[in-house]
C-alpha cells in the first residue's frame, strides 16, 4: 500500500497544484491521497480547493479549521500569541464562510475526523470515522471475557516493525487542535498510542515532518501545504509506503508564492506570520 500525505492546505490552490503535479511525476503511482484537514482556513481559494480535491478523489479529513467555518463556531481552536492576530483569524474564517458554496459548506460538514487503513497483502480497506476502537473491542469480547474471565489476555500492542493498521486524524485521536510532534513527551505519545490502538499514526495539525517510534507505535508527521507552519513558496506533503514494514518519503515542492499573496491582498485576508 502506497499512499501520499498531505496537510494544511489553507485554501492555497498554487500550492495544492503544485503537489499534486509532483505526485503525478512520481515514478510509482500512489494507491490513495489523503489530505488530513485544515483544507481551508486563511487562504482565498476555499471553493477551488476543496472542488480539485474533490475531481482529484482525495480522501478528506475534518481539521480544526475545517470544524469552525462548518459548524460556526467561535474560533478556529489554534493559539495565538496576540489578541489582534486571533481577532485577524476569526475574520478570515468568518469570510471563508461566506465565500463558500452550499455545496462545499456540505462537503466540510459531512468530512470524517479520522480514517482507518487496515493493510493486507491483497489491497487495503479503509474506514471513516472508527473513532476510538477501544469500546468495540470491549463490546465483542465481553461474552468471551465473561466465560473465560482472565484466563485471556488483552490484545496485544502493535509492532512498529509490522504495519497493519494506520490511523490518521488532523490532531490527535483525542481533538482536533492537539499537537503531536516530534519533541510530544513520550508519555503522552505512549497514551496516545495505548487509546488508538494503531501501528501508524499518521498527524497533520502540526505542521511538521517528522517520524517517531514511542513504544511500537510510529507517529508520523508530513509537514504543511501552506500557512504558519510552511515556508513561502514551498509545499511540503510526503509519501507512505506500508507492506509490513514502513517508508516515508518526505517531499517539498514548489509554487509561485507571489501569485498567492496577491489573492491575499485582493481579498484583504490577513497573511500568516511565516507567510505563504
Amino acid at each position: 500500500m502506497r499512499f501520499a500525505v498531505l496537510a494544511n492546505i489553507q485554501a492555497n490552490l498554487f500550492a495544492l497544484r503544485a503537489i499534486l503535479a509532483d505526485i503525478e511525476r512520481l515514478d510509482d503511482e500512489v494507491d490513495r491521497i489523503i489530505s488530513l484537514g485544515d483544507l481551508i482556513g486563511r487562504g482565498p481559494f476555499p471553493n477551488e480547493v476543496l472542488e480539485t480535491c474533490r475531481e482529484r478523489d482525495v480522501e478528506m479529513l475534518l481539521g480544526n479549521y475545517d470544524d469552525a467555518v462548518a459548524f460556526e463556531r467561535l474560533g478556529s481552536g489554534a493559539d495565538f500569541p496576540s489578541g489582534q492576530e486571533e481577532q485577524e483569524d476569526r475574520a478570515a474564517v468568518t469570510w471563508t464562510r461566506r465565500k463558500l458554496t452550499p455545496e462545499n459548506l456540505e462537503t466540510l460538514q459531512h468530512l470524517p475526523r479520522d480514517v482507518r487503513i487496515y493493510a493486507a497483502r491483497r489491497g487495503s480497506r479503509l474506514k471513516r470515522n472508527a473513532g476510538d476502537v477501544r469500546p468495540a473491542e470491549m463490546q465483542r469480547t465481553f461474552l468471551t471475557r465473561l466465560a473465560f474471565g482472565s484466563l485471556l489476555r488483552d490484545r496485544p500492542n502493535p509492532t512498529a516493525k509490522r504495519i497493519k493498521e494506520v490511523l490518521l486524524v488532523h490532531g490527535s485521536p483525542r481533538a482536533l487542535n492537539e499537537f503531536l510532534r516530534e519533541d510530544t513527551a513520550d508519555s503522552i505519545a505512549a497514551k496516545v498510542a495505548e487509546e488508538a490502538r494503531a501501528d501508524l499514526i499518521v498527524s497533520g495539525h502540526n505542521g511538521t515532518c517528522f517520524r517517531k517510534i514511542v513504544g511500537q507505535t510510529t507517529f508520523v508527521g508530513p509537514g504543511s501545504v501552506s500557512g504558519s507552519y510552511g515556508t513561502p513558496g514551498r509545499a511540503e506533503y510526503a509519501i507512505l509506503e506500508v507492506g509490513g514494514d514502513l517508508d516515508v518519503d518526505f517531499r517539498s515542492t514548489r509554487y509561485d508564492s507571489g501569485l498567492m499573496l496577491a489573492a491575499m491582498h485582493k481579498h484583504a485576508l490577513p497573511l500568516h506570520p511565516a507567510g505563504l
